[in-house]
């Protein structure tokens, strides 16, 4: 309680009951509590992102490592046995590389678009010479970029 003189306002005693600083040092406390958790919160957060994104950098080059693979495995297998399936499966994995961000995107594009035209073009699946030289060198391309 605060007790004025009122003639010269001069401050007589100044005195709080028990309980009210009792309940000044549970909030300051709980205030206190708070901000420390608030800020071990904010940097736990923070190096699990870091974790996450580590985690995600690592799973898509391990993805793009597979898809390159099935591609280069998939266009040989083409040019050795040229058939309707195996045309199909080399868009298929070409498709993959390019919807991958990267090196090998803009050749494997090359690469498939090449694919496709056989495929659309040729009732009859034979490829020539000419045809197995401009897949191998449109895959070589690709290779090539990746490497890069």
């Amino acid at each position: 309680m605060l007790l004025l003189n009122s003639s010269d306002y001069q401050i007589i005693s100044w005195t709080l009951d028990p309980v009210v600083i009792a309940a000044i040092v549970a909030l300051l406390g709980t205030v206190i509590s708070g901000l420390i958790s608030f800020k071990v919160a904010r940097h736990t957060a923070s190096q699990e992102i870091q974790k996450l994104e580590i985690t995600w950098k690592h799973q898509d080059s391990k993805e793009s490592e597979e898809a390159f693979r099935n591609l280069v495995s998939d266009v040989y297998t083409l040019v050795v046995f040229p058939t309707r399936t195996n045309l199909i499966n080399a868009c298929t994995a070409s498709a993959i590389v390019v919807s991958l961000d990267g090196k090998p995107a803009a050749s494997a594009n090359r690469l498939l678009v090449l694919l496709v035209n056989y495929l659309f073009n040729a009732s009859e699946l034979t490829l020539s010479d000419d045809d197995k030289q401009e897949i191998i060198k449109a895959l070589y391309n690709v290779i090539y970029d990746n490497s890069k």
